[in-house]
C-alpha cells in the first residue's frame, strides 16, 4: 500500500501471493538383521511409507547385492520384497527415492540397513561302516567340524547306545571319540551340534551314521566298500 500522494489521487494496494509447496517426506523402514543361507528368502520390506508431497517411491539396491521385487515408482513401497544374494554375508543398503512432486520441492530419499549374519556350521562327517568284535575299539569321529558364526559344538548319541568320550561343547570335534557297547550290531546315530551364535542365527545339527557289523576281523576297523 503506498501513502496517500498530496492532492486528489489516493493510496493504492497490490497483492502478492506466495505458495508454500507441501514437501516430500519418506521413511525406508529397518533396521533387518537375517540369517545368512544358501537358499534365502524375500525379505517384504515393511514399515517403508512415504508422504507430503510425494505421491509414489521407488526402490534401489546401492550396496551388498540381492535382488528387488520391482524397482519402480509405487504408492505402497512396504510391499517390495528384497532377496540377499545366495550365500551372502554382510550389510546391505537399499535406498528408496520419491517421486519429485510437482512445485518447488525436489524428491527425496531414505536409506534401508540388512545386515545378514553369518551362519553357523557343523559337519558329523562321512557315514562309516566298522567291524567289532566283543571287546569293542575305540572309533574316531574324524572329519567333524564346526564353523561360520558357530566356535563349538557337542556330540550326543541319538540311537544304538556306546559312550561318548566328551559330550560337552569342544571347538575340535573331531577329536572326540565313540565306543559301542560290547556286542553290539546295527546302526548307530550320533548327531554334532553347533552352539547358538550371538544374533538371529540358530543353532545347526549333522548326524553321522555309524554301521557296526558283527565280524570277527581282530581290532580293525573294515570297510566293506
Amino acid at each position: 500500500t503506498t501513502d496517500d500522494p498530496t492532492g486528489a489521487c489516493p493510496a493504492v494496494t497490490a497483492t502478492r501471493t506466495i505458495t508454500v509447496d507441501e514437501a516430500a517426506t519418506v521413511a525406508a523402514g529397518g533396521p533387518d538383521n537375517v540369517c545368512q543361507t544358501d537358499t534365502p528368502q524375500p525379505i517384504t520390506l515393511s514399515g517403508a511409507t512415504i508422504g507430503g508431497g510425494a505421491g509414489t517411491a521407488a526402490w534401489s539396491i546401492v550396496s551388498g547385492g540381492g535382488t528387488l521385487s520391482s524397482t519402480a515408482q509405487t504408492s505402497t513401497p512396504s510391499t517390495v520384497t528384497y532377496t540377499p544374494a545366495a550365500g551372502f554375508t554382510g550389510t546391505v543398503q537399499l535406498l528408496l527415492t520419491t517421486d519429485d512432486p510437482t512445485g518447488a520441492c525436489p524428491a527425496v530419499t531414505a536409506t534401508r540397513t540388512i545386515i545378514v549374519e553369518e551362519a553357523a556350521t557343523v559337519e558329523a562327517g562321512e557315514p562309516q561302516t566298522i567291524c567289532q568284535n566283543r571287546s569293542p575299539f575305540v572309533i574316531s569321529l574324524t572329519g567333524a567340524s564346526v564353523g561360520g558364526s558357530a566356535t563349538l559344538a557337542s556330540w550326543s548319541i541319538v540311537s544304538g547306545g556306546g559312550t561318548l568320550s566328551d559330550v560337552g561343547p569342544t571347538s575340535d570335534p573331531a577329536s572326540v571319540t565313540y565306543l559301542p557297547n560290547p556286542g553290539f550290531t546295527g546302526t548307530v546315530t550320533l548327531q554334532l551340534t553347533s552352539e547358538t551364535p550371538a544374533g538371529v542365527c540358530p543353532a545347526v545339527v549333522d548326524l553321522l551314521i555309524l554301521e557296526i557289523l558283527n565280524v570277527e576281523c581282530g581290532t580293525f576297523p573294515w570297510n566293506r566298500d
